[in-house]
């Protein structure tokens, strides 16, 4: 039984190999996990490459979390057309981010657990609207703004 190799997997994603998650075993399907995945992707993406990974994958990432093999056509469309190095995005403790949270929380009716892992795909211009989908004032969107700048860092899209 072959073990699953992650970087001979990113190379097939990056390269636009279609079908690359149903070439793998049955053992190692589950070791093919796209939110992963897609966070290695973004370690050396270029500019177009998270538009893509951001219009197409970044969207669906949890709510199609059960369909690994549509996910992973989705991430090798994203893919730059050639293997490169990936290097890994580190998640980052967030301290002082309940509004984000409840935002978070409040749009897609999760837990604070799956909200803190929605944090490491949206950036600040995702979280204001989805609180102004919210309808919260404008007070507590710049209560959101200060809390990502000063937790998260500015990741614009």
């Amino acid at each position: 039984m072959k073990d699953f190799n992650l970087f001979e997997f990113l190379n097939a994603l990056d390269s636009h190999k279609r079908g690359a998650f149903n070439e793998l075993s049955e053992h190692t399907k589950k070791d093919a996990q796209p939110f992963i995945l897609q966070r290695w992707l973004y370690g050396n993406a270029s500019d177009l490459q998270i538009i893509k990974l951001n219009e197409f994958s970044n969207k669906y990432v949890f709510s199609l979390q059960n369909e690994k093999a549509l996910l992973c056509e989705l991430l090798s469309i994203c893919g730059s057309g050639s293997p490169r190095k990936n290097k890994w995005i580190p998640f980052t403790k967030n301290k002082n981010i309940k509004n984000i949270l409840d935002v978070i929380k409040s749009t897609y009716n999760c837990s604070t657990r799956e909200a803190e892992q929605y944090i490491q795909v949206l950036n600040e211009d995702d979280i204001i609207e989805l609180a102004e989908n919210l309808g919260v004032d404008k007070s507590v969107l710049q209560k959101l703004k200060k809390e990502f700048g000063d937790n998260i860092g500015t990741r614009k899209s």
